[in-house]
């Protein structure tokens, strides 16, 4: 090989490693912006994270409240309290309705008695349509069905004073005379007719 030769090689070689110095840089900066786009996108996820965060504990606070108070109302010698847990579980997050009574928590469905179902299944319905901001209208059939008879006047003027104090109206389908002597308006069918 000839002097000449090794220079022109040289010389391909120099310009070889230049390009690929400058890539190198290039690859080197898209890398640096990719690391700060990430830690941007870190930071907004665990933003996110938090203030998801926070509206499940003020949801579960404004339920929770609002169910306590209903199941304390027409069963204050049972002390139940209501709990709403949000749980992780395989990358999503569950909720969990629980019971607390005598310090113990259980699933409502599982051991509770039919009536104290009954009160908190209402006080969740009339929770869930203030929170979404719908019409305030229910319909119901037999609501109170597994309500005991010496509770179902307590039950009856605790949820005409919830209709009264948040504008809702509950129109339900009934036998209970406790329940009828709350309603501002009443309709009697005998065989089909409307009396």
């Amino acid at each position: 090989m000839t002097l000449g030769n090794l220079k022109n090689r040289l010389n391909k070689f120099e310009a070889k490693r230049s390009v690929y110095k400058e890539q190198g840089l290039a690859v080197q900066k898209q890398l640096k912006e990719q690391k700060q786009k990430q830690q941007y996108i870190e930071e907004a996820l665990k933003f996110l994270q938090y203030m998801a965060k926070k509206t499940q504990q003020t949801i579960e606070q404004r339920l929770a409240s609002l169910v306590t108070s209903a199941l304390q109302t027409v069963y204050p010698e049972e002390n139940y309290e209501f709990k709403i847990k949000f749980v992780e579980k395989r990358n999503s997050t569950e909720c969990q309705l629980l019971f607390v009574k005598d310090n113990q928590e259980y699933r409502p469905l599982e051991e509770s008695a039919g009536g104290v179902i009954d009160i908190a299944s209402l006080a969740l319905l009339v929770a869930f349509i203030k929170l979404e901001k719908k019409r305030p209208v229910i319909f119901t059939d037999e609501p109170f069905r597994f309500v005991s008879r010496q509770k179902i006047d307590i039950t009856s003027q605790l949820f005409k004073n919830i209709c009264d104090k948040l504008g809702f109206q509950i129109i339900t389908v009934t036998h209970l005379k406790e329940l009828i002597q709350y309603a501002d308006q009443s309709f009697y069918i005998y065989k089909g007719e409307v009396q």
